[in-house]
């Protein structure tokens, strides 16, 4: 599971923002073709996976399968939640309210609301890459004392981990005098922050701010060298 935004930082992206039914209801039966893995979020951060398993006959409920924990119930049922669907690397977020649970001869299952908005978060023109624990993978940043650690990479972007929140983000603001340090390699590029919001990291779940970049000046000669560290990382 890839780091999940923080649904309190949801208001700032409502371009993202999806409210017709129709398309909703398409969009989700779309996703459950492919993923129905549907993780669900409460206050402390820590996420309860569930498995959709269809959506009923009048595009109303999504019906959850039944290998839900008993234990987690009471949790779901009380909580303010919010939920995530990974998919075709955008995630899928929205709020389920008024959840409804049905226990039969099979087990117990969950009934939830189709949600009257979805946000479509993270759209990305190629495929980012999560930097494995123990790469130390960093960048420098003129006018900043500190390495900035790099979240996830690809050759037309990239996520900084704002640890001491030192970032004054504004949307479309551009960092100069950017280093991307990889393993042998410093390359030097310029930076346009495009969102900023609070991530989950797997294992511990972690919450961290999570800075979303795109890459707006390079030579051809180091983006290749980012395609390469790329191509080594995936060998």
């Amino acid at each position: 599971m890839t780091g999940l935004v923080s649904f309190s930082d949801i208001h700032e992206y409502e371009e993202y923002l999806l409210t017709d039914h129709i398309h909703i209801l398409i969009m989700l039966k779309q996703v459950l073709r492919e993923s129905s893995t549907l993780y669900l979020f409460f206050s402390e951060g820590h996420p309860v996976p569930i498995t959709i398993s269809d959506i009923d006959e009048d595009g109303e409920f999504l019906l959850s399968d039944y290998s839900v924990e008993l234990a987690n119930i009471p949790r779901i049922l009380t909580s303010g939640i919010f939920a995530v669907f990974d998919h075709a690397n955008t995630q899928i977020q929205c709020h389920f309210t008024g959840l409804a649970q049905s226990v039969d001869g099979q087990g117990a299952r969950f009934m939830l609301p189709l949600p009257d908005k979805l946000y479509f978060i993270q759209r990305r023109s190629s495929e980012r890459f999560e930097i494995p624990r123990g790469e130390h993978i960093h960048c420098t940043i003129d006018g900043y004392t500190d390495k900035v650690p790099v979240l996830d990479l690809s050759d037309d972007g990239l996520a900084l981990h704002d640890e001491l929140h030192c970032f004054d983000f504004e949307k479309d603001k551009v960092l100069t005098g950017v280093v991307l340090h990889l393993p042998g390699m410093d390359i030097p590029l310029s930076l346009r922050m495009m969102n900023r919001f609070n991530i989950y990291l797997p294992p511990s779940n972690d919450q961290v701010c999570r800075v979303g970049c795109i890459i707006s000046q390079i030579s051809t000669e180091h983006r290749q060298q980012i395609r390469q560290y790329l191509n080594d990382l995936e060998a």
